[in-house]
């Protein structure tokens, strides 16, 4: 949930890349009709939203007068989550 919200923070790369991975978006989701396993079919269409969710909060975080705060900040955050 946290990926959705944070992908409509940067609306410029969302707008330039979403259409480029709509059509994969929506053939995972068609997946799940034939699928026996639903999770491992989701998880795929994770990465677009990650993309998505990285350059928002590089967005949110350029605000900060350091710089190389966000790249720090991006990098230990989404390795203790994945």
């Amino acid at each position: 949930m946290v990926h959705f919200i944070l992908s409509f923070f940067d609306i410029n790369t969302l707008k330039k890349w979403f259409f480029r991975f709509l059509p994969f978006i929506i053939l995972i989701y068609f997946q799940i009709f034939f699928a026996v396993n639903d999770e491992r079919v989701v998880v795929i269409s994770f990465i677009p939203f990650l993309i998505f969710s990285i350059a928002g909060l590089n967005k949110i975080l350029s605000s900060f007068p350091y710089k190389g705060f966000s790249l720090i900040f991006i990098n230990s955050v989404f390795y203790l989550v994945v």
